[in-house]
C-alpha cells in the first residue's frame, strides 16, 4: 500500500505532538515531586515600618535567594531624566571601599539590579551559612549610600557604555524601540539607562530625593527563599530592613498606550542578518489578563511546535522565531519575531505578514492553543525549581497586588481556561490595525 505526501505530513505531526505531550509530563512530574517534598509553604509578614516580608521555605539546595522590591520604576523618574531609577539602585549597591568589596566577595553573593516599568528590583542569591553577612553588607551600602559627585559621575559613564551595548544587540533594541513605539520616549517606553542627554540631567539633588521617597518601608517588599528557619530570617530583616523609615506606597497614575502614527519602524544596523518583529498592545493587567498573555505568547513562538515556528523548520526562512509579551500594570506589550539573512528578509516579511493575517482572521486551532497551554505550565513548575527566580515571581505578584497564592489561581487558570475566554483575547490582541511591524536590517534592506 502506498502513502502520500499527506499521510507522512500528518505522521509527523502526530508523533512530534506525542512526543511533546510525553516531555511535558515527564517534567511537570518531575518538578511537582520538588514542590511536594521540598516546598513547604510561603508565609507573609508586614513590619512595624510597613514593608512586607515574604518567606519561603525551601529546602532544594542549601543556597538563599531575596528580591527587594521597590514599587515606581521607570514610571515615576522625572520626564528627561530618564534613567534615574537605575542609577540609583546601582549608587545603592555601590561599594565605599576596597575592604568592604573583599568582604562582599567572600560572602560568595550574586547580584543583579533592573529598573523596570513599574518597578525597582534587587535580586541577590548566596549560600545559606552566608545569609546574614550578605544582608548585611547590603543593608550597609542600601541604608546610607555615597551620594558624592565623583560616584555619580563615575556611573553615569558606565550607563553611557550601558545604552551603546543595548543598541548593539538586536534583542534589546528591538524590546525598547516597541515599547517606545506604544509608550512614547518616558515612561514604559524609556530606556532603564536612559539616554545620553538625560543621564546627563540628572543631578545629586534628583537622586536624593528619589532615593528617598522609594526606599521606605511602605514601598518596600523582600521576598526570601531559603532553606533556613523562618524565624531566623525575619530576625535579620528586622534587624536590617525593620529600621528603615516607614513613609508611603507609591501608586502613580498609568499610562495608556498610544498608537504610532507611523506603524513601520525600519532601523539600519550594519550586518549579515536581519530582524523583523510585529508587535500588538496587551490589555491592562489583571490577572486572567497575565495568564492569558503567557499562553498566547507560548502557542505562537513558545517551541517547536508553535505556530510561527514552521518558517524556521519547513520555510527554512529564518534561523531563529519567537515571540515574548512584556507585561506591566498598564498593559504592555506581545510581539513575534524571527531571524533571518538579509538576503531571505523580503520572503520573511511576507509569510510572516499571512500568517499574521491568517491569526487575525481565524484565531488559532485548540490544537494550538493546548500546545501553548502546556508550554506554560511547564514554565511555571520549571522557574519555582530555581530559587532567584521563586523570589522574584513571588516579590512581583505581591507588588501587582495579587499575593503569594497567585501561583495557584495560575494553574487553575490554566487547568480550566475555556475557549470562548481565550478566543475573545486572542482576537482582541492579534488586531492588525493595532499591530506595529519592526525590521532592523543593513541599509537598503531595512526599508
Amino acid at each position: 500500500m502506498a502513502f502520500g505526501p499527506r499521510y507522512w505530513r500528518q505522521r509527523k505531526s502526530f508523533f512530534s505532538r506525542l512526543t511533546f505531550k510525553v516531555l511535558t509530563c515527564f517534567f511537570l512530574l518531575f518538578p511537582l515531586h520538588f514542590f511536594q517534598v521540598f516546598l513547604l509553604g510561603a508565609e507573609v509578614t508586614t513590619l512595624e515600618n510597613g514593608l512586607t516580608l515574604i518567606i519561603d521555605k525551601n529546602e532544594i539546595n542549601n543556597l538563599t535567594a531575596l528580591c527587594l522590591l521597590a514599587s515606581g520604576g521607570r514610571l515615576t523618574e522625572p520626564p528627561g531624566k530618564e534613567g534615574l531609577g537605575y542609577l540609583v539602585l546601582r549608587l545603592g549597591l555601590d561599594p565605599p571601599d576596597s575592604g568592604y568589596l573583599r568582604e562582599f566577595m567572600k560572602t560568595g553573593a550574586e547580584t543583579r539590579v533592573s529598573s523596570r516599568g513599574d518597578f525597582l528590583l534587587i535580586s541577590v542569591e548566596c549560600p545559606s551559612a552566608q545569609f546574614e553577612p550578605t544582608l548585611r553588607l547590603i543593608h550597609r551600602t542600601l541604608s546610607r549610600p555615597i551620594f558624592s559627585g565623583i560616584r555619580i559621575s563615575s556611573l553615569k559613564q558606565i550607563m553611557k557604555n550601558s545604552q551603546k551595548k543595548e543598541t548593539d544587540d538586536v534583542d534589546s533594541l528591538a524590546e525598547a524601540s516597541l515599547l517606545a513605539a506604544f509608550f512614547g520616549p518616558k515612561g514604559y517606553g524609556a530606556s532603564s539607562f536612559g539616554t545620553e542627554a538625560s543621564v546627563e540631567a540628572i543631578k545629586g539633588e534628583d537622586v536624593s530625593a528619589y532615593y528617598r521617597r522609594h526606599f521606605v518601608g511602605s514601598n518596600l517588599i523582600l521576598s526570601v527563599v531559603s532553606d533556613l528557619e523562618p524565624e531566623k530570617i525575619k530576625s535579620v530583616i528586622k534587624a536590617t530592613f525593620g529600621g528603615w523609615t516607614k513613609g508611603e506606597t507609591i501608586t502613580p497614575p498609568l499610562p495608556e498606550i498610544q498608537l504610532p502614527e507611523n506603524k513601520e519602524i525600519n532601523l539600519e544596523k550594519e550586518a549579515t542578518t536581519a530582524y523583523l518583529a510585529v508587535a500588538f498592545p496587551l490589555p491592562p493587567l489583571t490577572q486572567d489578563n497575565f495568564v492569558l498573555a503567557h499562553i498566547l505568547e507560548q502557542s505562537l513562538g513558545g517551541g517547536p511546535e508553535a505556530k510561527v515556528w514552521p518558517l524556521r523548520w519547513r520555510e527554512k526562512l529564518a534561523y531563529e522565531v519567537g515571540s515574548k509579551a512584556i507585561l506591566m500594570k498598564s498593559g504592555g506589550c506581545l510581539f513575534i519575531y524571527l531571524k533571518t539573512l538579509s538576503t531571505k528578509l523580503s520572503l520573511a516579511k511576507e509569510k510572516l505578514q499571512e500568517m499574521i493575517e491568517a491569526i487575525a482572521q481565524n484565531g488559532l486551532t485548540p490544537e494550538e492553543v493546548e500546545i501553548g497551554r502546556e508550554a506554560y505550565r511547564f514554565s511555571v513548575y520549571k522557574s519555582q525549581e530555581m530559587k532567584k527566580p521563586r523570589a522574584e515571581a513571588l516579590a512581583l505578584y505581591s507588588g501587582f497586588g495579587w499575593g503569594i497564592d497567585f501561583e495557584n489561581f495560575i494553574l487553575n487558570k490554566i487547568d480550566n481556561l475555556g475557549w470562548e475566554e481565550i478566543s475573545a483575547f486572542i482576537s482582541t490582541v492579534v488586531d492588525l490595525k493595532r499591530a506595529v511591524f519592526l525590521t532592523i536590517g543593513p541599509k537598503g534592506v531595512a526599508n
